[in-house]
């Protein structure tokens, strides 16, 4: 390990309880024919300057990285998937590039396959010492990412799947029963959802950027009403968010509204966490508005879930700044950003333009629940909607006219309750 933190043993810094996963190796990897490349090692280097700025790394407990076994790689990916990678160290650059191209959004480098061992094998070994009760808790700070990697296929700047290997070796080494992945990237960790999809042991939980398929990776299977399947089915959950801009309130009422009170229910023994930061604002490829500050708060919300067993594994976050933001930097909103409309849908924002009575005559999906069209016409809107952490005006919701409980799983509302009979004339 090279320059990071104390020479410590996690006995001997028990009291510490928090992980940290880094090491100067990891940077080595970049695309040679784009230097400026989105991924690249300022990524991880930004982020441990930053650490070490604050103070950080004599509050952590060093874990080494170290080369994951194919044993191990193999609990989600292919052996001919291995191999290619590792025939990419004996290439050419012009071999790598070409590739490179069969891929969408990746590049191939000498170290990359190494690399993508030692990020891996670090992160085993933390969440091992977080499920074993050496460490309380910890987040491993490696590049390159995983949350997109499958079984046999690279894909956004991924080659291993870390936390679905990660997630993969506690389940059999140590038995557990409920692991709760948590994906906060702003893009969908497709590679984590299909690796789970018919296992009932792992929920997995994304939001993620959508905009009604138009956003990468461009898969149906990112909305919400991709579930999981067979004795897993309810155990994946997706939110996608159909408007870029989207901010605090709107990833913390998601976070209050569903994570949560799911999490609750479902009783994890280990919470992993994809941990992407290209949600934060300025992140160009994110275009989001979460403030460095809010991440502090998703942690805090996750802590008290599996007596607070919780690590977090670095995904995105591309804008490395000289002072290490959490990758995610700090500039102005633009005025474009904000949702004039005034009707602020949280996540499930929708144009205004679409609730004339005129352009919608019917029913209308609202991508997660359905609302009578006819209770939304432009004479009774009348002005700014604020549905923000899905609240409404509690006068609007009287016993006597919702007379029932309304489901808001998955964000689906019984449409029983919005006939036109029982809301009659109700304006928000």
């Amino acid at each position: 390990m090279e320059g990071h933190g104390r020479d410590q043993t996690v006995c001997e810094a028990a009291s510490l309880a928090t992980g940290l996963v880094y090491d100067e190796k990891l940077s080595r990897h970049y695309c040679a024919w784009n230097p400026a490349y989105t991924e690249r090692p300022e990524r991880i280097k930004e982020c441990y300057a930053r650490i070490q700025q604050l103070g950080l790394l004599e509050r952590c407990v060093n874990i080494p990285v170290r080369p994951a076994t194919n044993e191990e790689i193999e609990l989600c990916h292919t052996r001919k998937h291995m191999d290619l990678l590792k025939e990419t160290q004996y290439m050419t650059i012009e071999q790598l590039g070409t590739l490179s191209r069969s891929y969408d959004f990746v590049y191939f480098h000498k170290t990359v396959e190494e690399n993508a061992r030692l990020a891996l094998g670090g992160a085993i070994d933390l969440v091992d010492h977080v499920v074993s009760g050496k460490l309380q808790n910890g987040m491993a700070v490696v590049r390159p990412p995983g949350h997109h990697a499958m079984s046999q296929q690279f894909c956004g700047y991924c080659y291993f799947n870390n936390i679905a290997v990660a997630a993969r070796t506690a389940l059999k080494k140590h038995g557990l029963k409920r692991i709760l992945i948590v994906d906060w990237d702003v893009h969908h960790g497709q590679g984590t959802q299909f690796d789970f999809y018919n296992d009932p042991r792992v929920l997995f939980f994304s939001i993620h950027r959508y905009e009604h398929g138009m956003e990468w990776p461009y898969l149906r299977e990112s909305d919400y009403d991709y579930v999981g399947e067979g004795e897993a089915r309810g155990f994946n959950i997706n939110v996608p968010l159909n408007e870029i801009g989207c901010d605090n309130s709107d990833y913390l009422s998601v976070f209050f509204n569903i994570l949560l009170p799911v999490a609750y229910e479902f009783e994890p023994e280990l919470v992993l966490v994809s941990a992407g930061y290209d949600s934060a604002i300025g992140c160009p490829e994110g275009q989001m508005s979460v403030t460095p500050a809010c991440f502090a708060h998703f942690v805090k919300l996750l802590k008290p879930l599996a007596a607070g067993k919780l690590v977090l594994l670095l995904e995105g976050g591309f804008r490395a700044t000289d002072k290490g933001h959490f990758q995610g930097g700090y500039r102005t909103m633009d005025k474009g950003q904000i949702d004039k409309g005034a009707m602020n849908m949280t996540c499930f924002k929708m144009d205004i333009e679409l609730w004339t009575k005129d352009k919608l005559k019917g029913a209308v999906n609202m991508t997660c629940f359905k609302m009578d069209i006819e209770l939304w016409t432009k004479d009774k809107l009348k002005g700014a909607v604020n549905m923000t952490c899905f609240k409404m005006d509690i006068e609007l919701w009287t016993k006597d006219k919702l007379k029932g409980a309304v489901n808001m799983t998955c964000f689906k509302m019984d449409i029983e309750l919005w006939t036109k009979d029982k809301l009659k004339g109700a304006e928000l």
